[in-house]
């Protein structure tokens, strides 16, 4: 509660001011074709005392237009136009900025919630009196399937650090964001939501976990997250993944289970999602060189080894990118064996970072395709090209 002073015919009486228990920060650049079905599960929610802040950055679709409507709909929907497309985490810091819940929640959105999502996160915080209540989450795919998401519960118990994504899938108590300077860091285009969590779950002083209700992820083929990883989006996750082992570098923590689980996650994230993703090798040779950078701050080295294999570390303490290079291009081949009766190898399809590969009886070259920036080419035994599709700029 708080005492605001009001002046009426010259006269000051006092009077209280109930903020709403939750602000729901809802970002928003050309979402028109699912604003409506995010705004819809906002509110419907069966906590009604929620103000809902979206923050419409510079759209060149109808959702300002959704978004008025809405507004002139329910008092609790505010609309804050930014001047110009900024980006999400300024998005996201404008509604920081302006909110005034107990409590802040994230929706992205193109997702949604379901109905009573935010008044049983509430009632937990309330009750608890935590810095971050979170409840579980699920993808839902191009399809409609849906699929849980996220870390689990059982790992959140084991360590709180296993909470390291699915952060819209929380609230946070507002005064903990403002004393501790939480917000998202400009100009990472990419996981600068991963750099809040991070420093948000290391911060809190409690955490509470709430089962079996759902934040609802929705995987668009066009999203920031997509399976393949841009030039200038590979070298924004390796400058957050910097970001984040500098604060618990700098924040000396106490818990060092913790500060591994962190420095891990962020390492393999390099091998496992950066590299894997990129399709070029300037994209391979930015996530390796994150990786030695990030390897070169880490307190406990000697932890390592037991989490990666021993070469990697090896080659991660050399600076060595060739081998690193090689040993991660070993790994991320997949490879197709087709017998015939189970029996004789009939044909062998290799699939690499930037390859396809289809080898007859193990030894004749049949078909390899290319992936390049100017095109895509196909060549028949290795030498005729048969096929190049152009990419037009």
């Amino acid at each position: 509660m708080r005492k605001v002073l009001f002046m009426a015919d010259e006269n000051i009486r006092e009077t209280t001011y109930k903020p709403p228990a939750i602000s729901i920060i809802v970002p928003v650049y050309n979402a028109e074709l699912f604003l409506e079905r995010c705004l819809g599960s906002l509110l419907g929610q069966t906590l009604k005392d929620i103000e809902i802040i979206c923050i419409d950055d510079k759209s060149s679709d109808g959702s300002l237009k959704i978004l008025r409507k809405y507004e002139k709909k329910d008092s609790r929907v505010k609309v804050v136009v930014q001047e110009k497309n900024s980006g999400v985490a300024v998005a996201r810091n404008t509604g920081l900025a302006v909110a005034a819940g107990e409590y802040i929640g994230f929706v992205d959105s193109d997702d949604f919630v379901v109905l009573d999502f935010y008044e049983k996160l509430y009632d937990r915080a309330t009750s608890t009196d935590a810095d971050i209540v979170k409840g579980e989450a699920r993808v839902v795919d191009y399809g409609g399937k849906e699929a849980p998401f996220g870390p689990s519960f059982a790992d959140i118990k084991k360590n709180r650090a296993n909470f390291v994504y699915t952060f819209w899938s929380a609230i946070y108590r507002h005064d903990f964001l403002t004393k501790n300077k939480l917000d998202f860091p400009v100009g990472v285009i990419v996981a600068q939501d991963t750099v809040f969590l991070a420093k948000a779950v290391i911060l809190a002083s409690k955490i509470e976990l709430v089962e079996d209700v759902y934040y609802c992820y929705v995987r668009q083929a066009s999203s920031l997250d997509s399976d393949a990883l841009s030039v200038e989006k590979l070298k924004s996750n390796v400058e957050s993944n910097g970001i984040i082992v500098d604060f618990i570098n700098n924040e000396a923590v106490d818990d060092k289970d913790a500060y591994n689980i962190v420095f891990i996650e962020r390492l393999k994230y390099q091998f496992r999602s950066q590299y894997k993703r990129s399709r070029t090798f300037e994209g391979c040779l930015i996530a390796i060189r994150g990786a030695i950078e990030l390897y070169e701050k880490c307190k406990y080295k000697d932890s390592l080894d037991k989490k990666l294999g021993e070469n990697q570390v090896r080659f991660l303490s050399e600076g060595n990118e060739v081998a690193l290079f090689a040993d991660l291009l070993e790994r991320s081949n997949k490879v197709i064996c087709l017998k015939l009766f189970n029996c004789i190898p009939l044909l062998k399809i290799i699939h690499r970072y930037d390859t396809i590969e289809m080898i007859l009886f193990r030894w004749i070259p049949l078909l390899r395709i290319e992936k390049r920036y100017e095109g895509n080419y196909y060549y028949l035994f290795f030498c005729l090209p048969v096929m190049k599709k152009e990419t037009k700029k």
